[in-house]
C-alpha cells in the first residue's frame, strides 16, 4: 500500500485508466479508504474531495471554482527562452545553465521525477512493469549512487538544498524514512514509520509528518527530529494538510477545514504547529500546490458543468480573494505542472496526460502562455525537475 501523493491522470472518467502509482502517497490515498472512514467534521469538504480524488485519479491538484465562467481565454504566442529550470529527456539530464550531463542506465526503468538539491539531483527511478522504485543521487561532477530502493518513495528536500528526506515503502504496512546529505549522498539518520504515516516536508531541519488520508483532507500531523533519534508520535490534535515552506523562517503553507471549503493557513511547526495566518472563502475545496516561497497557490479546476477544465492561480501573501485564470486555452485534459519559480509555472499540454506534446511558459499573471523548447531527439516528453 502507497503512502503518499499526488494523486494525477486528469478526469480519469473520460480518459484511459490511470497508470501504475509512482509514489507512496499515491498509494495511500488508493487504499486508504479501506484503512480509515471518513470523519464526520467537515463532511462535505470531505465528500467533495473524495469525488475529485476518483475523478482525478493520480493528482495532487484538484480543485473547483466558485465564478463558473468561462470568459476569454489567451492563447500561446510565440517561443519562451529555454525553460529556467533542468530537464530530464531518456537518458540526459538538460541544465538550465546549458550543460548535460548522462544519466545512469536502470533497465526497464525511467525517470518519472526528479528534484535539484545543493550541487546534485534525485531522480526516482521507477520500472515500467511494477512499482518498484529507486531512488538516485546524481552529482554535478557526473558521478551516481543509488540511495534506496522500495514499493513508491517520497522525497522531500529542505530549502537550502543540503539535506533531503527520502520516505521508501519496505514491507507490509511499514516504511523506511532516510534522511541523507547532500551532494554526498551520507545518510545521518533513518527512523522506521507506519503506512498511516507520510512525509510531507521540512520545517527548517524537522520533518514534517502527516496521517493518510483517502481524499487529501487535512489531517493530524506531527515532527520527527532526525537528531534525536527514531520518530516517537506525538500527532496534533489539529489537522492541516501541508503543501510547503510559507518563506524563510521555517513556516509552512497548509490547509485546514473551513466548513465546505479548505482554507489557505500559514503554520508554525516550531510553535507546536500555531496558525499565523489564516483566509476562508477564496472558493477552495480541494488540494493545490504551492509555490517555491509558498506566497501562492496553484490549481486545476473544472466548469460547473465539466465541460473544461483550467490552471488558476491565487496570491497568498497579499491576501487575493479571488483565483486569477493562467493563460492556458481550455482543455478536457489536465496535464502535469511544475514552478519554474515564485511566478512563473510550465504547464505539459496534449491530447492525454500520457501524451504531452508541449511543454508552456505561464505567469501567475493570467498573461498567455509561451511555448518552451523541449530537448532534441528523445520519443519520451521531459520531465522538468522540481525545485526546493
Amino acid at each position: 500500500m502507497r503512502l503518499e501523493d499526488q494523486l494525477h491522470d486528469a478526469m480519469a472518467a473520460r480518459v484511459a485508466a490511470a497508470p501504475v502509482p509512482t509514489d507512496l502517497t499515491e498509494r495511500a490515498v488508493a487504499g486508504a479508504a479501506r484503512i480509515r472512514k471518513r470523519r464526520t467534521t467537515g463532511a462535505v469538504a470531505t465528500t467533495m474531495a473524495a469525488v475529485v480524488a476518483v475523478a482525478f485519479a493520480v493528482v495532487q491538484i484538484g480543485l473547483r471554482t466558485g465564478d463558473g465562467s468561462i470568459g476569454t481565454m489567451p492563447t500561446p504566442v510565440g517561443i519562451a527562452g529555454p525553460a529556467r529550470i533542468d530537464l530530464i529527456s531518456g537518458k540526459i539530464l538538460y541544465q538550465a545553465d546549458g550543460g548535460e550531463i548522462p544519466l545512469p542506465f536502470k533497465p526497464g526503468m525511467t525517470v518519472t521525477k526528479a528534484f535539484r538539491a545543493n550541487g546534485s539531483w534525485l531522480l526516482t527511478y521507477q520500472r515500467t512493469d511494477t512499482r518498484d522504485t529507486v531512488v538516485v543521487l546524481v552529482r554535478a561532477d557526473g558521478s551516481t549512487a543509488d540511495l534506496g530502493t522500495g514499493d513508491g518513495s517520497v522525497v522531500k528536500v529542505t530549502e537550502n538544498g543540503a539535506r533531503a528526506v527520502i520516505q521508501l515503502g519496505v514491507g507490509i504496512q511499514l516504511s523506511r524514512a532516510v534522511v541523507v546529505e547532500l551532494p554526498s549522498g551520507t545518510v545521518i539518520a533513518q527512523t522506521t514509520l507506519s503506512e498511516l504515516v507520510v512525509v510531507q516536508g521540512w520545517s527548517n531541519t524537522i520533518v514534517l509528518l502527516g496521517a493518510v488520508s483517502g481524499d487529501l483532507s487535512p489531517v493530524p500531523v506531527d515532527r520527527w527530529d532526525p537528531s534525536h533519534g527514531p520518530f516517537v508520535p506525538d500527532p496534533t490534535t489539529d489537522e492541516f494538510r501541508i503543501l510547503g515552506r510559507y518563506g524563510s523562517q521555517g513556516q509552512v503553507l497548509a490547509l485546514t477545514n473551513g466548513g465546505v471549503e479548505t482554507c489557505p493557513t500559514v503554520v508554525d511547526p516550531a510553535a507546536d504547529f500555531a496558525i499565523r495566518a489564516r483566509q476562508c472563502g477564496v472558493g477552495l475545496f480541494e488540494i493545490a500546490t504551492s509555490s517555491p516561497d509558498g506566497h501562492r497557490l496553484m490549481r486545476w479546476t473544472t466548469e460547473p458543468d465539466g465541460s473544461q477544465g483550467r490552471w488558476e492561480s491565487l496570491d497568498v501573501a497579499a491576501g487575493d480573494a479571488s483565483f486569477i485564470r493562467l493563460g492556458v486555452p481550455p482543455t478536457l485534459v489536465q496535464g502535469d505542472a511544475w514552478w519554474e519559480s515564485s511566478t512563473t509555472v510550465l504547464v505539459a499540454v496534449g491530447a492525454t496526460r500520457q501524451q504531452p506534446t508541449e511543454l508552456l511558459r505561464c505567469t501567475v499573471d493570467g498573461s498567455p502562455c509561451t511555448r518552451v523548447p523541449l530537448p532534441p531527439s528523445t520519443t519520451d516528453f521531459p520531465v522538468p525537475v522540481t525545485l526546493p
